[in-house]
């Protein structure tokens, strides 16, 4: 007898190992590919974060750099008196001053009824240049050693009105209004704010005689101030002992207002240095001794900010260089992460250090302006003005 087993096939399907694996694998490709998508989506995002933050830094830093050439308040804070330096201590008449002191500190206006008797600083003076006061009544030719066989200007214009000149004896000089403001302004602000304050074709270079002051020694016969034997005002090719412009000053050399966070600046000695930094005549090192003293970075966060956030920093020098007068500026930014460093560096146009010392009142603060529809004037008195007796600054 013959017996017959019959098969039931099962209708439930199962995968096979090699299913399984092929499936795991495409499964973990899949999530693998989403996990790298994300990542790299989020990382986008913070870069895009990053790029963001430090660009709105750097616009920031180049809208205080903006501000700083506007108002000064880098060197002088009218609205903080820590922040004055640039004031104080004050040398007294004839020993010198600091950028941002007052003029009835070093050389104050007093009236006279003749004009060419006027002394001080007067900021109202619109030195018109069809008025004989302003004109330059000296000789170019002269030097520190002339004979003076072209004449002896002396006679003709003096700081002092009545002076006793040799071989002449006493003699009322026509013209000292110019000389008096040469000479006196020699000492008052530095010298990048004696180069501000003159015309741009002034002539640094008067008769002194019976002046006393840090270059009443280097004159030539003709009693002239030359400003510029052993170095003083004029420096290198400079230093030949005539008369010069500013052109001339600053071809071979550099004045710079130093800034307040070096120290000495508060000093008048410092505040009155020329600086070797001709295009073939400065090193390297004297050009590096210029650019610290006239530049400072100032963080454009000053609480900090974040610890991720890049340290940023923002810097305006002030300087003179061949009869320019140049504002520096320099935004400075520096990953916390990698080290890495970026600068924008730009010059543009700037207040005059006579219109930022406008802008601060005497008694302290921004000065208040209003002349509207030629009403009586309610300006304050600035920087630069000496109140009246009796005047209430």
């Amino acid at each position: 007898m013959t017996t017959q087993t019959s098969f039931k096939l099962n209708s439930n399907h199962g995968f096979t190992l090699i299913e399984l694996m092929i499936s795991v694998t495409l499964g973990s490709l899949v999530v693998y590919t989403a996990t790298a998508g994300f990542r790299v989506a989020a990382q986008s995002v913070t870069v895009a974060n990053r790029l963001g933050v430090e660009n709105a830094i750097m616009r920031a830093g180049l809208q205080q750099a903006h501000d700083r050439l506007d108002f000064w308040t880098d060197c002088d804070n009218p609205e903080n008196l820590d922040e004055q330096k640039l004031r104080n201590p004050v040398g007294g008449l004839g020993n010198g001053g600091l950028p941002f002191t007052p003029m009835k500190d070093v050389f104050p206006y007093v009236h006279n009824t003749h004009p060419e008797l006027v002394t001080g600083w007067n900021p109202k003076e619109k030195w018109s240049p069809s008025d004989s006061r302003t004109w330059w009544h000296n000789s170019l030719a002269q030097n520190h050693d002339t004979n003076l066989m072209l004449g002896r200007y002396a006679l003709f214009a003096n700081s002092k009105p009545n002076a006793n000149i040799p071989v002449y004896g006493s003699v009322t000089v026509p013209h000292s209004w110019l000389s008096n403001q040469i000479w006196g302004m020699h000492s008052a602000l530095g010298f990048y704010g004696y180069c501000d304050y003159f015309p741009a074709g002034n002539m640094f270079g008067c008769s002194v005689y019976g002046e006393t002051g840090p270059d009443s020694g280097s004159m030539n016969d003709d009693g002239m101030a030359i400003f510029s034997l052993h170095g003083y005002f004029s420096f290198g090719a400079n230093a030949v002992n005539s008369t010069k412009g500013l052109w001339r000053l600053s071809t071979f050399s550099g004045y710079g207002l130093v800034n307040p966070i070096y120290s000495g600046s508060d000093v008048a000695s410092v505040q009155r240095e020329v600086y070797n930094v001709g295009y073939s005549t400065g090193t390297s090192a004297e050009v590096k001794n210029f650019l610290d003293k006239v530049n400072y970075s100032i963080p454009i966060i000053s609480s900090g900010g974040p610890a991720e956030w890049p340290k940023a920093e923002v810097s305006v020098g002030r300087m003179i260089k061949t009869a320019r007068f140049i504002s520096l500026c320099s935004v400075k930014m520096t990953s916390p992460f990698s080290g890495e460093t970026v600068q924008l560096n730009f010059s543009s146009f700037s207040t005059s250090l006579r219109g930022a010392r406008q802008q601060r009142a005497l008694k302290g603060g921004w000065a208040k302006w209003d002349n509207a529809l030629n009403l009586i004037p309610v300006n304050d008195y600035t920087l630069d003005d000496t109140p009246p007796p009796g005047a209430v600054p």
